[in-house]
């Protein structure tokens, strides 16, 4: 019996398509531009959107209850993962754009396209401000390698 959660933690929906709107224009900006053509691509395809409002209740084990969830929804459904304040995931949920906070910090799973078309995954400082700038290039920083 978990007695540590007093309050709602999170609010699943399945959207309605017309949202894919939003996410191609937010797919247009993002950094780095391969990712960019990637979701461009790959967003016109999706069949559902699931979405996931965090609620003030979600903090600690909430939080890790959420995230396990969103991680089965993932890996069921095959789709990727849009979080506000993060970015776009790949189909592998590695971090595939740029929206954290210039203050973000700890260690994130990322993965950049290769000119053949292929993810290379590797697991990134986020508040390595060398490690960020490589990223936004579209290349894996330095020394790094999942």
């Amino acid at each position: 019996m978990i007695n540590h959660l007093s309050a709602p933690i999170t609010l699943i929906a399945r959207d309605p398509l017309d949202y894919l709107t939003d996410y191609l224009e937010e797919a247009k900006d993002a950094e780095p531009a391969s990712a960019s053509r990637w979701l461009l691509d790959f967003l016109p395809r999706v069949q559902s959107i699931y979405s996931f409002q965090i609620l003030n209740g979600c903090r600690g084990l909430g939080w890790y209850l959420v995230r396990n969830l969103m991680n089965t929804f993932h890996s069921e459904v095959r789709g990727i993962i849009h979080a506000d304040a993060e970015g776009f995931s790949n189909e592998y949920g590695d971090y595939i754009t740029w929206d954290f906070s210039e203050r973000a910090h700890g260690k994130a799973d990322m993965a950049v396209l290769t000119p053949t078309g292929n993810w290379q995954r590797f697991r990134m400082d986020l508040g390595n401000p060398a490690h960020r700038e490589a990223f936004m290039q579209g290349l894996v920083p330095p020394g790094l390698r999942k």
